[in-house]
């Protein structure tokens, strides 16, 4: 029968030979996402998704303002941890938005945009984050 492209094979030869802990048809368990080294070392790296880059978030980071996008169920305190985990700085303030979901209606099926949450962190004075290196 084949399935997906595959055939099954009834082969008595592989029934017979007994198997080993290595084998060369072992699958690898190893994920095609690369992790940096700063994901590895944190246990906080889970709650910032990503940093937001626009021209309001750049003019906030000469402030010491950076903007990251965070899981919806982050508080600050998380947010705070692990900024200061992942880039080595000092956090003294953490301010969350929340931008619930809005309907939309494309081609004539109602469906929603998804919820953000969005943390402004702000540094200590004299320290920065470098965000695009």
């Amino acid at each position: 029968m084949a399935l997906f492209g595959r055939k099954k094979t009834t082969d008595d030869t592989k029934a017979a030979t007994p198997r080993t802990g290595t084998t060369s048809t072992s699958r690898k368990t190893t994920s095609s996402r690369k992790t940096t080294s700063r994901e590895k070392t944190s246990p906080f790296a889970g709650v910032l998704l990503r940093p937001v880059v626009t021209e309001k978030s750049y003019i906030l980071s000469e402030q010491g303002k950076y903007v990251f996008r965070v899981t919806p169920s982050a508080t600050k305190a998380q947010v705070a941890r692990a900024v200061e985990d992942l880039y080595g700085v000092t956090v003294t303030k953490v301010n969350v938005t929340v931008k619930s979901a809005q309907r939309r209606v494309f081609r004539g099926i109602a469906g929603a945009t998804a919820k953000e949450k969005k943390a402004i962190v702000t540094v200590a004075s004299g320290q920065k984050i470098d965000l695009l290196a």
